[in-house]
């Protein structure tokens, strides 16, 4: 019989990706309704796990991004303005994602940092990327240990 075609690597990685998308929202949504009803004293590990979880929908949406230009080139190669401009639009939406997402990430860590009477700044970093820097208070092992 004829056979059967072949899962090209890059449909399997994607499919996989929307997966793995799939899961982690609904772990967004799970983790979201147990901040919700949980005490304060409790929160700042859960925000810690929010801001992995945005941080990691923030890569998927930059990925997703970045995979357009194989669709806005594909277009340019067979002259097709609507195609390129279509690619561009989607790309833009992306990215529009990518920072929301990146956004809630460090919001999420900042509240654990504030939690524990730290701060939390950034900078740019050229050419590119972000510096993080924060700050918690000293505590002694007396107190350390007392608090235990």
């Amino acid at each position: 019989g004829p056979a059967a075609p072949t899962l090209k690597y890059d449909q399997f990685r994607l499919g996989v990706q929307l997966q793995v998308a799939s899961k982690r929202r609904e772990q967004l949504e799970q983790l979201r309704q147990i901040i919700d009803t949980a005490d304060e004293s409790e929160r700042a590990p859960l925000y810690f796990r929010f801001g992995e979880l945005f941080y990691e929908e923030a890569k998927f949406w930059f990925n997703e991004a970045n995979r357009t230009d194989d669709d806005y080139l594909n277009a340019m190669n067979a002259q097709d303005q609507a195609g390129m401009d279509r690619a561009r639009a989607e790309k833009e939406t992306h990215l529009e994602q990518y920072k929301k997402f990146l956004g809630r990430a460090t919001k999420s860590y900042r509240t654990v940092v504030e939690q524990h009477g730290g701060h939390l700044t950034f900078e740019p970093h050229a050419p590119k990327g972000t510096v993080f820097r924060f700050t918690l208070p000293a505590v002694s092992a007396a107190h350390a240990v007392a608090s235990t």
